[in-house]
């Protein structure tokens, strides 16, 4: 956790010559069924928040880098076993050639952290579905300019899930493919 937050921050001080949009939001709720059960529901109030952090920049010329980044969380008044937090990393990165061909890479990392899998659940309570997972993925694509305004967009895709702390639900997700595109004007393509 320490090293995603110190990435953070150099981000942030290194945002200097960056088009950036950061922001925090706060909400107070109320929860009629935090536990989410069909009988025996359990109301509570509950503060939301989140952090995000958006960026581009271009460090040398046909390159363009950026991040995403966010990171939030719920916090109950009464039934701490249903603490949330949840957290998403981005960075894009494009390189494009003087042809016109563009070569995307896009990585990005989910994390979501419920209490209960750090202190166990009181008997008393309903049962509850532990949420908790990770989810690292990649793309990479590469867009490539065909004569009269087509364009062939060939795609690679790899995405892992894990829900912790067991392994029933994970999966990994692989994907490729191309598509065909024509631009029929400036702002319709089909």
């Amino acid at each position: 956790m320490n090293f995603l937050i110190g990435i953070f921050i150099v981000l942030l001080l290194g945002s200097a010559g960056a088009d950036t949009n950061h922001s925090v939001q706060f909400g107070f709720e109320y929860d009629s069924n935090v536990f989410k059960t069909f009988q025996k529901s359990t109301g509570d109030s509950l503060v939301r928040s989140l952090f995000k952090s958006q960026g581009r920049f271009a460090p040398a010329e046909k390159w363009e880098m950026g991040w995403n980044f966010q990171l939030g969380g719920k916090k109950y008044f009464n039934n701490a076993a249903k603490d949330i937090l949840i957290q998403y990393i981005e960075f894009p990165l494009s390189w494009t050639s003087g042809q016109g061909t563009r070569i995307l890479f896009n990585s990005d990392f989910k994390y979501q952290n419920e209490d209960n899998t750090l202190q166990p659940l009181d008997a008393s309570l309903p049962a509850d579905v532990n949420e908790d997972f990770f989810s690292p993925a990649a793309r990479i694509q590469v867009l490539i300019p065909l004569p009269q305004n087509f364009s062939l967009d060939p795609f690679g895709q790899y995405t892992y899930l894990r829900f912790q702390p067991n392994e029933c639900c994970g999966y990994h997700l692989e994907r490729a493919g191309a598509s065909l595109r024509n631009r029929l004007s400036p702002s319709v393509s089909a």
